[in-house]
């Protein structure tokens, strides 16, 4: 494939002139392409980018492990991650778990009394991200072209380029849905364009750090804004569970994007003696020796290793304090595992640093967490699914608003319905529409 990355629109009248265009690809779109054949078109451009030699992919795992700072090898398995979520059966399960009638999003459907309606999406949705992992544009793509929304990216400048990358792949399979995803970028303090863009769009979706979502909503205080912020990650090994099961599945999940995003777990609490919790803090320190040979991690900017260097050496005080604690540490600090009985769930700086703490019950166990310092992403449950307490445990992690359960090792795999703060990631875009009105 000889894909060409569409331009970034970076100005008003090169925004303007995109609008336009996907504008009437949407109208095309909107009268003549199914929900299936969306599906279809998605789960063919994702497996492209699944292929090892993809020139496209190829460039852009350079670009990022220059520009994040992370080993090649680590972002190859993200892609694999996020673009392997994207397949024709995980794609229909969306619609069916989240639309109530699938065939509404297809053409107007019989609402009663002789009146004829149809689910859609805002004609323009506007999305502003994070830059801590790659990938975060592709579900929010995914989710607008399946409702027929016009989606306007504005990725992080620390990566801007996977958005127009993969929508380049998208013109190969249909110009219109590629003509949809609208790539944008401007400078902090651009008043003119964010402007421009809050105008134009019915749906405005912020991802990113407190501060800058504060910043942002508290320009536009009349206006309706999803803001997804920070959120912390953490692990749990039940007393009916093997620890020794779990540690390779951990320490992929510490390694997996330096521990920057939010499905990063910052402790793992461990039920039982204390001699559960001692033993997987060893057996996490062999695992992670053998991802750092494998992965070596690359040094970060000074203000993030200034952060990881204040923890390990607060660290080190601890353990020099307390005898319970102790910490395993890889050559030159490539790791570091600490165990700590009584620890809080806070977040720690990543870049492959952990806690591991003992708890001697579920009571404390979740103290633990309605005490977290923000609010609850992920929790990698050590715990055969089968088990009895499974199904106990996850219902009381969903009632602290936990939004992702899984098996240790997936945590930074989530499939493509999950969104941060819990929501749906389509039904919530989908409004009915009568066709009197104007889509």
């Amino acid at each position: 494939m000889g894909l060409k990355s569409p331009a970034s629109a970076t100005s008003a009248s090169a925004l303007d002139q995109a609008l336009r265009e996907a504008a009437r690809a949407r109208t095309r779109v909107l009268e003549t392409v199914t929900t299936a054949e969306i599906i279809e078109i998605l789960a063919a451009a994702a497996r492209v980018w699944l292929q090892p030699h993809f020139a496209p992919r190829t460039r852009m795992l350079a670009m990022l492990a220059r520009d994040l700072r992370m080993p090649k090898a680590l972002l190859e398995k993200g892609f694999d991650a996020v673009f392997g979520a994207i397949n024709e059966e995980a794609l229909q399960h969306l619609v069916d778990s989240e639309v109530d009638d699938p065939a509404a999003l297809d053409g107007p459907i019989p609402i009663g009394n002789g009146r004829h309606a149809r689910l859609l999406g805002p004609r323009v949705v506007f999305h502003s991200l994070a830059g801590n992992v790659p990938g975060l544009s592709i579900p929010p793509i995914v989710a607008a072209l399946l409702s027929r929304s016009i989606c306007i990216v504005r990725d992080s400048d620390r990566q801007p380029h996977l958005t127009a990358a993969f929508a380049a792949t998208l013109a190969e399979y249909s110009q219109d849905l590629a003509a949809m995803v609208i790539p944008a970028t401007w400078r902090a303090g651009d008043m003119g364009m964010e402007k421009l863009v809050f105008e134009q769009a019915q749906r405005v979706e912020l991802t990113g750090s407190d501060s800058t979502m504060r910043s942002m909503v508290s320009r536009h205080p009349r206006r309706p804004i999803v803001t997804r912020g920070s959120r912390i990650s953490f692990g749990v090994v039940p007393r009916e569970s093997d620890t020794d099961q779990w540690k390779d599945g951990f320490a992929n999940d510490i390694v997996m994007y330096e521990g920057l995003g939010c499905l990063t777990p910052h402790v793992i609490y461990v039920e039982g003696p204390d001699k559960r919790a001692k033993r997987l803090a060893r057996l996490l320190g062999i695992a992670l020796s053998r991802l750092e040979a494998l992965y070596p991690r690359v040094p970060r900017d000074l203000p993030a290793e200034t952060r990881r260097r204040s923890f390990l050496d607060v660290v080190e005080m601890n353990c020099a304090r307390d005898r319970e604690s102790f910490m395993v540490r890889g050559r030159g600090d490539g790791f570091a595992v600490h165990y700590r009985p009584q620890s809080a769930l806070a977040m720690g700086p990543g870049l492959r640093c952990i806690v591991v703490a003992p708890v001697a019950d579920r009571g404390e166990l979740f103290e633990h967490l309605r005490n977290a310092q923000m609010p609850l992403a992920a929790v990698g449950l050590g715990l055969d699914s089968q088990s009895n307490a499974y199904v106990d445990l996850s219902a009381g992690f969903e009632d602290l608003g936990v939004t992702l359960i899984c098996e240790p090792g997936r945590m930074q795999q989530p499939p493509i319905q999950w969104a941060q703060d819990g929501h749906r990631r389509l039904a919530d875009m989908l409004e009915w529409r009568t066709v009197e009105e104007n889509a």
